[in-house]
């Protein structure tokens, strides 16, 4: 009964690694990403503009003078993609109660071999749902017309 009593219910805490491995493994932290000022990864740009980071990757090196940017889309042409991913959901469910985080994949380019895009189709929802008394006659009667549930 003494020993139980005696006994530290604290957990033992692991003994810290010697010196010589906190420093070699801190050290591969350090140069694990060129351009990362301390440790850790450090993003990948770096390896965005490396040569060699292509050439082990399976991402095409973008072309001499192409910049990676983002497809800028108007608020036009933004709405009317998520009014295609409406009406596809709501053709193949028959509704749009549509969860707040669910995301829509939809083919861009047309045609049958084009990109998949994600489209949020959840947030699209439910801001419009929020905003529905700033919202154009037209982009009302094109959701009312989904059955849109106001």
């Amino acid at each position: 009964m003494a020993a139980l009593l005696s006994a530290d219910p604290r957990p033992r805490r692991l003994a810290a690694p010697s010196r010589s491995r906190r420093a070699s493994w801190s050290s591969r932290l350090r140069t694990s990403a060129p351009g990362s000022p301390r440790s850790g990864w450090g993003g990948i740009g770096w390896c965005l503009r490396s040569s060699t980071c292509w050439r082990r990757s399976a991402i095409e090196a973008p072309a001499e003078g192409e910049a990676f940017a983002p497809v800028r889309r108007s608020q036009d042409e933004r709405w009317n993609i998520n009014l295609a991913v409406a009406r596809q959901f709501h053709a193949r469910d028959g509704h749009l109660s549509v969860p707040r985080k669910h995301v829509e994949m939809i083919t861009m380019d047309g045609g049958g071999e084009g990109m998949q895009e994600a489209v949020k189709l959840g947030a699209f929802i439910d801001n419009s749902r929020r905003r529905a008394a700033t919202l154009s006659p037209e982009r009302r009667a094109a959701l009312d017309g989904l059955g849109m549930r106001w």
